[in-house]
């Protein structure tokens, strides 16, 4: 359940369910059961979901298998397809807003917390939006796109972005921005700098192949191009295959 204060200036619950409500015909997204005021505030009641990729990571001691990682970017890809689809950028990828979903035959990954989300595209004519100054809000600075930071108009690739700092976390456990010091504003700018500095060779040095081609890949999108879920999710879901076979992957 999510709540806020009716009085409040601006209803971002309002928004979220509007989202919600667009999406209720896709898979991968959670059930609403209730929008309403009560006593002042307003009340959303979703289903009840599992843990987090987060909780996941945590319980597995800061970092899952390749095998789990692929096949959780090619749940991701899926996931943010049918979203973008749908005329919507999320504005804050991150593990925290990804449950798994044991309640079907087999375990499924839903997207939740979709108050930062933004239209991209017209939804009718499906007219994509030209890059205008706009108030960007950041999301979770660990995930964030560049742009992002630098309050640019943002796109589908930068969902893709954070995506692929998602599928690195994973690996890993950790990103090489994470752990700074000093002021809140000292340390977004020293993420800013060492996402700028860091090149997706460093980043995904020792990691299997693929996750370099992701980020070959979304590198090289301009602002109102449509990325290649399917190559991704091809290249990732034979990667998943190889691993249960237990063949090489790097």
């Amino acid at each position: 359940m999510k709540e806020e204060y009716v009085q409040a200036r601006s209803s971002p619950l309002t928004r979220e369910f509007q989202v919600y409500q667009s999406l209720r015909e896709q898979t991968g997204f959670p059930r609403i059961y209730c929008f309403s005021e009560v006593a002042g505030y307003r009340v959303m009641v979703m289903e009840l979901l599992g843990p987090s990729l987060e909780d996941l990571v945590v319980y597995h001691g800061r970092s899952l298998g390749l095998q789990t990682v692929s096949w959780v970017a090619c749940t991701l890809l899926e996931r943010i397809e049918e979203l973008h689809e749908q005329s919507w950028i999320h504005g804050d990828i991150k593990p925290q807003n990804f449950l798994l979903d044991a309640t079907g035959d087999q375990v499924d990954i839903v997207m939740i917390d979709l108050g930062l989300a933004r239209r991209y595209r017209d939804p009718q004519t499906e007219e994509h939006y030209p890059a205008r100054a706009t108030y960007t809000p950041l999301g979770t600075p660990r995930f964030a796109s560049v742009a992002r930071h630098y309050g640019d108009p943002c796109s589908r690739r930068d969902d893709m972005e954070s995506l692929g700092y998602l599928l690195v976390y994973l690996c890993r456990g950790c990103l090489p921005w994470q752990g700074l010091v000093g002021s809140i504003d000292a340390k977004l700018e020293q993420i800013l700098v060492s996402k700028v500095r860091t090149s997706p060779q460093e980043l995904c040095h020792d990691l299997s192949p693929e996750f370099l081609q992701y980020f070959k890949h979304i590198s090289c999108l301009e602002f109102t191009d449509k990325p290649d879920y399917l190559g991704l999710w091809k290249a990732f879901d034979d990667l998943h295959q190889r691993c249960r076979r237990g063949e090489p992957h790097l």
